[in-house]
């Protein structure tokens, strides 16, 4: 059995800090081992306090972006109330556990402020959603998230 050397493709990054949030992804589009694009756009305001990193396949992760940020607008309009990050998230959630039998090929971090402070999720093309301190997803998951648990500190800023 041969062993697979695995290349870092794409990345993003979320930390939840003390008074905000940070997310971070790189702009590479790759099939393979090869760079199709490095002007691929992977982070997306959704409102103005929420925002979106993706990584998968563009087109699915790109219509999950359109279509939330719709929801989100409705939800807005007919509240009169902004939305919060966690319903931002479960709608999120939700349309990909609906699409199971056939998922979108995305892995998601949503993270915003809210009234109570920050807030930062990951999910899966299955619709888990997990609360996190601090996430990544991509292809250069495994070498983030081992600086991320060796380097985050629950009280840092900005």
């Amino acid at each position: 059995m041969s062993q697979q050397i695995m290349v870092p493709g794409a990345t993003a990054v979320a930390i939840k800090c003390k008074n905000g949030v940070v997310l971070g992804n790189d702009r590479r589009a790759t099939w393979g081992y090869t760079v199709i694009n490095k002007s691929t756009k992977k982070l997306f305001k959704i409102t103005d306090h929420v925002g979106l990193a993706a990584y998968g396949l563009i087109g699915d992760f790109q219509f999950v972006v359109r279509v939330i940020k719709a929801q989100s607008m409705l939800y807005e309009l007919d509240a009169y109330d902004r939305i919060s990050t966690r319903s931002v998230a479960k709608m999120i959630s939700n349309m990909l556990y609906s699409r199971k039998m056939a998922p979108f090929y995305t892995n998601l971090i949503i993270a915003g402020i809210d009234k109570d402070g920050p807030e930062l999720y990951t999910l899966d093309a299955l619709g888990s959603l997990i609360p996190e301190d601090f996430g990544a997803t991509g292809t250069g998951m495994l070498l983030s998230m081992g600086i991320l648990e060796a380097e985050y500190k629950p009280d840092m800023t900005v």
